[in-house]
């Protein structure tokens, strides 16, 4: 059983450490499954593999670094980062220099996620305040 979540982490080319946050499992966990020292309850095992992301061999792999990996769809002209996020992209990267755009993938992707945690944010903040109404005249 630890040979299968490992391949299952291996597929995704995350390290431990970045699988085990991704999952919210704890990396002594993780750690014991892959040893085969525990296995994880066959349900978690069918919730990572739902949500693991899609297989990308047809898609060209950009590695911006050790901890960041994207995927490029050229016919479709997205990206899709390790978690599966995809985003449409708006202009043509053809030509764009391949050591660079990892970097822009990079600040991409971070400018998204901090753009989701800020509207979670603003909703949770929202739901505290009370409800009014404005009606316009």
């Amino acid at each position: 059983m630890g040979c299968r979540i490992r391949e299952m982490r291996e597929s995704t080319g995350l390290t431990q450490k970045a699988f085990a946050e991704l999952f919210s499992i704890p990396i002594s966990t993780l750690q014991k499954w892959e040893q085969g020292a525990a296995e994880p309850a066959p349900y978690i095992l069918e919730m990572i593999k739902k949500l693991l992301p899609e297989n990308h061999s047809d898609k060209e792999c950009i590695q911006a670094s050790e901890r960041y990996r994207f995927y490029y769809d050229a016919l479709r002209n997205t990206v899709t980062d390790q978690r599966g996020t995809q985003i449409p992209l708006s202009c043509s990267i053809e030509k764009i220099n391949r050591n660079n755009l990892g970097i822009y993938f990079e600040r991409l992707f971070d400018s998204y996620y901090d753009m989701q945690e800020e509207f979670q944010k603003d909703c949770r903040l929202d739901h505290k305040l009370p409800y009014t109404l404005t009606v316009m005249t």
